[in-house]
């Protein structure tokens, strides 16, 4: 999963070639030109037709140039986002409303990987729940 991208907002029409699509949606909208190892969609076809899609890219480097290119993209239906394990996700999931929290105070915020930092320190989600006892939840681990 170290070199997948998960693409979304891009709609879906029934017989187009997904490689072709893909490589114009990083043209047009993010400058970017890029070979790919494999492209297919995530999950089951519905009605709305904006399934996500997986890019597997063949160099590390264009997938790096691809999440920086991303900036392009706010403000718009359309989104990039690395693919991690299963369990990994999870954990990022836990770490989410923290993050957000943390941003609405203006902290200097950064999630890497599994692991969260506010203003350079490693945050503990189990302990950051029991802020309301007055327990810090940053340890003494800096940002590496």
């Amino acid at each position: 999963m170290k070199y997948n991208l998960i693409l979304t907002g891009l709609s879906e029409h029934r017989d187009e070639n997904i490689v072709d699509k893909l490589r114009s949606f990083l043209y047009h909208e993010m400058k970017q030109r890029i070979e790919f190892s494999n492209v297919h969609h995530f999950g089951r076809r519905s009605e709305k037709g904006k399934r996500p899609i997986v890019a597997r890219f063949l160099h590390f480097s264009d997938l790096e140039m691809v999440k920086k290119a991303g900036k392009h993209l706010k403000g718009s239906d359309y989104g990039v986002n690395e693919q991690f394990p299963p369990e990994i996700e999870q954990r990022r999931r836990r770490l989410y409303p923290i993050m957000k929290e943390e941003r609405r105070k203006r902290s200097k915020v950064v999630l890497n990987r599994d692991k969260l930092y506010v203003n350079d320190e490693l945050i503990n989600p189990d302990v950051y729940e029991l802020e309301s006892t007055h327990v810090d939840p940053r340890q003494s681990i800096s940002r590496p």
